[in-house]
This record gives C-alpha cells, structure tokens and sequence, in this order.
C-alpha cells in the first residue's frame, strides 16, 4: 500500500479506530463480536474502511491466525493515547464549563476527631483546587448549634455528631466515634480499680452531660449517672473533668493523650462507653447549590467508613434519683 496524507479525522474515523483497539484487545475478529455486538464480517469492513482512510495495513487474518502488523502496532499506541487524551480534555472542559464562584459555609462540630483530620484536609485541598472561585467559610462550633445553623440556612453543609432524624434535614453518615467515661487525676477514681467501682459508687460523683445524646445505649448510660454539669464541646468537657470534680464522657482517641500523660483515666471502659456517629446533614426543600453538592459528594467519597452505629451491649446498672441529680447548681459550659 502506498503511504499518503492521512485527511482530518472525523467522528467516523474515530469509531473505526475504538473498533481496532477493540478488535486488537480481543485478540481477533471472531473474539471481538460480542464486545462490539457486530458480525465478523461487519467487523472486517470495518477495519478495511480504516486501512484505507490510514493508507497502512493494520492486522492479517487468515488460517495463521490474527496479528497485527508492524504498522498496525503503532497506530493502536497512537490510538490508545489519542483516546486517553480525549477524555482528559473531556473531564478538564467539563471543570470550566462547571466552575463555581459564591460562597460555601461549612458547619463542623468542635468535636471532630483528631483521627480524621487528615481525611478532612484533603477533603478541603482537593475542594480548593478543583474550584478556587468559590470562598470557603468553616465555622466550629457545638453539635446543636451546627444543626441550628443548617436549619436557619446560615451553613450550607453540617459536619457533626449531631442527633439522628433532625426534622428538615438530610443527614448521611460518615463514621464511628467511640466514647469512653474518664476521670480526672485529682479525682477519688482515678486511684481505684475498675472493680473496687460499682453503679453506686459512679452514681455518687458529679457527672457532666453531653448534651447531645444520639441513641438508646448513650441515653441509658448517661441517665444512670448524676448529672451535674453540662459541657457541648469536648474541649470543654476535658476543662471540667480535669477539675477531678467530675467524671465525663470523651472521644477515646482524644483522651488517649492525656491518658498517657497520667492525666486521665478511663472508668468501666467495657460497660460505660458508647460510640457516636458522625455525619454529613444538608437541609431539606433548599435549591440545589452545586458547590454544596459537589462538596458534599467529596467528603462523603473521602470520610464514609460505616453503616450503623454499634447496638448497646451491657451497661452499668443503678436507680437514677431524678429530684435529686436534678437538684442544686448546675455548671454550664457551652459553645456558640
């Protein structure tokens, strides 16, 4: 075949070449019918159509068998990378023709676990760079208060233990957080072993609330202490406890710091703990915001790690005396 100026490439010969590349992979005509759902012999028209448009011959067919030809070797190379680069200008055109401006607040609970700050700062690196137009607010705060803010449309995304089934929002879970009860080292506790502690001797000191109690085995746990403090940060609840006048519930992975300075210790870690589920919320019946969206998607890709929280398993059980873990004062501790 004499060699000639291949013409423009059209859409036509572009089907031709994906048709080769198909037949190529397949490793034959016969092979590549399924594939291409078309007859060999449509197959094999085909492929002459492109031998001509090209001015080369491209494979040999007959009782040898299938095989490429020299030629044909590098018009499939040069095939595959004109198809790689055709769908990296389709991705990049597609990021111009979406490219956001305006403003995308983020609501994160002041609560969010050290253990997943990594996931997050790639979240927001990844966020940044594929939309730089768009201003990006984060804002920390209590579990409640990141509800709130979603519901008076203050925040458009939520990142939060907040509680489950919120009326007006959507919620999409992202993972688990264990929560175990800890005493400080000037507390009575902090000295005893976990056997030398019964319900009745927990039920005697000061206990802080967490304010946001997202299930049955956390309501449970909780209600047989004496509440006496309330605390929606974590942080704030670490003030408390390090006080040695109360004992109070902290993410494990938080705490295992102070832990191992000496500063705190864990309480009945098998019987008096629970895990929280942290999740991503939107507000219902809002229009849709495509940087809320997308940004939505991507943490959702980059954080989700569960399906369900953990079921209670046994607990700790004493007689809770409401009139009296309700009376006197109560400190209060809280975050916007």
């Amino acid at each position: 075949m004499r060699h000639k100026k291949i013409p423009d490439l059209s859409d036509f010969d572009l089907k031709l070449l994906r048709i080769f590349a198909s037949v190529a992979d397949a490793g034959g005509f016969s092979a590549a019918e399924v594939a291409l759902n078309k007859s060999k012999s449509s197959i094999s028209v085909d492929i002459a159509s492109l031998e001509v448009r090209l001015g080369v011959k491209l494979c040999r067919r007959g009782r040898g068998g299938f095989a490429l030809t020299a030629e044909g070797e590098q018009i499939l190379s040069l095939a595959r990378d004109l198809f790689e680069n055709l769908e990296n200008f389709r991705e990049n055109a597609s990021r111009v023709a979406m490219r956001l401006t305006g403003e995308l607040v983020v609501a994160m609970d002041d609560n969010f676990p050290f253990a997943k700050r990594a996931e997050l700062v790639n979240t927001i690196k990844s966020f940044h760079t594929e939309h730089p137009e768009v201003f990006l607010t984060i804002r920390t705060t209590s579990p409640e208060r990141v509800a709130q803010m979603i519901l008076d449309g203050t925040a458009d995304v939520g990142v939060s233990a907040c509680a489950p089934d919120i009326a007006g929002t959507k919620s999409y879970p992202l993972f688990q957080e264990p929560m175990v009860l800890c005493c400080g080292r000037e507390h009575p506790l902090f000295l005893k072993s976990d056997s030398e502690i019964d319900a009745e001797t927990l039920r005697s000191y000061d206990c802080i609330d967490i304010v946001t109690r997202q299930h049955s085995r956390c309501r449970g746990i909780i209600d047989q202490l004496n509440v006496r403090a309330r605390a929606a940060t974590m942080h704030a609840r670490l003030i408390l406890i390090l006080t040695g006048a109360y004992i109070g519930f902290l993410p494990r992975e938080f705490a295992s710091e102070y832990i191992a300075k000496s500063q705190l210790k864990i309480v009945h870690e098998k019987d008096m703990s629970f895990t929280n589920v942290c999740s991503a919320i939107v507000r219902n019946e809002v229009s849709q915001s495509s940087s809320r969206e997308l940004f939505l998607d991507l943490i959702r890709h980059r954080l989700t790690s569960l399906a369900s929280p953990t079921r209670p398993n046994n607990v700790v059980r004493c007689q809770p005396d409401a009139r009296a873990r309700r009376s006197g004062s109560t400190a209060l501790i809280a975050a916007e």
